[in-house]
This record gives C-alpha cells, sequence and structure tokens, in this order.
C-alpha cells in the first residue's frame, strides 16, 4: 500500500511504502524520517553530502589525500609525544660524550675527562668507568690525574654501554 505526503522543502509528493522509514522527494533529494505511520517525522540534514554532491571523484581526492596526511602526522605527533621519558633520559646522557666517539686530539679529551667527572658527580645513577693505561676509575680526582698525565698525543676514544643503552665505560688508548 502506498501512502502520499508531500514534501516540506519544494512541495513535491513523496511515496513511500509501508515497510519503509525514510522518504525522499524525487524533486529536490530532500530526505525524510518518518514515523511507524508513515507520517514525516524530521527532515534529515544532508547539507554536507549535498555540499560534495556537485563535485567530481576528481575534486573529492585530494580532500582525501589531506585527511589521510592530517592524520598520519597526528600518529606521528602522538608517537613522539608519548616516547617515554626513559628513552629521552638516555639520549640526553649519551649525547654528552657521544660526540667525542672515535680518534682524538688531547684537548677534545680533556674536555671528555671533564664531561665523565662531571657527569658521575651529578648522576649517582649511571656511572661511568674511564678505562686509560688498564686502569678502571670513576671517581673525579682520579680522572683529574689522568687528565693532567696527559701526553700531547692522538687518542682512540670508545665506548660500551649497559644493557639498558646507556654508556657505561669510556676507553682511552693512545695512538702512537
Amino acid at each position: 500500500m502506498m501512502k502520499k505526503l508531500k514534501c516540506t522543502s519544494c512541495g513535491g509528493n513523496l511515496e513511500v511504502e509501508d515497510n519503509n522509514e525514510y522518504a525522499k522527494c524525487a524533486y529536490c533529494d530532500t530526505r525524510y524520517k518518518l514515523n511507524e505511520d508513515k507520517t514525516i517525522n524530521i527532515k534529515i540534514d544532508d547539507s554536507v553530502a549535498k555540499s560534495f554532491k556537485g563535485m567530481s571523484k576528481f575534486m573529492i581526492i585530494p580532500f582525501v589525500m589531506v585527511f589521510i596526511f592530517v592524520v598520519v602526522i597526528g600518529c606521528i605527533i602522538f608517537k613522539t609525544a608519548t616516547k617515554s621519558q626513559t628513552d629521552f633520559d638516555k639520549t640526553r646522557f649519551n649525547n654528552q660524550f657521544i660526540y667525542k666517539n672515535g680518534t682524538q686530539y688531547k684537548v677534545f679529551v680533556d674536555t671528555l675527562l671533564d664531561d665523565i667527572s662531571d657527569s658521575n658527580q651529578k648522576n649517582k645513577d649511571h656511572q661511568v668507568v674511564l678505562v686509560y693505561k688498564d686502569k678502571e676509575v670513576t671517581d673525579s680526582n682520579s680522572i683529574k690525574d689522568i687528565k693532567h698525565s696527559l701526553n700531547d698525543l692522538r687518542y682512540e676514544v670508545t665506548f660500551n654501554y649497559d644493557d639498558k643503552g646507556y654508556i657505561n665505560k669510556i676507553v682511552v688508548e693512545e695512538i702512537s
């Protein structure tokens, strides 16, 4: 059985089947939700859909691409923002030494030894062992003694890391 209703937007006839809960105007495409007795309950706002109706699929593709780009950037920002404090602390701790790895002149090794001494005084959780001529030290006085005993040579500096990724041993060897 068919029931006739009028579109409230354009006045056109709406034909609704008994088992359908929606109606659509054939003239202006306005949609309606119907009550159980098949009278108009509410007009459905299709303004978003209508704004894209005149667009070709080639015009919609850039919108989709921008949306995907925004989602990806959001995920990257979220991941960066939630990076663990431990990773940040480890990176900050290691960065004070890392640029002095490899072959170095005495002046840079002097600076490295000062950095080790300062770090060991500040960071009781992550002590760095200095190895020089088979002697392992961590205290500031011993490190200063080694610093004053260095010759004007080049040195090879290597690092060892603990199981958490922190530098825990720095080996300084003379290069002849």
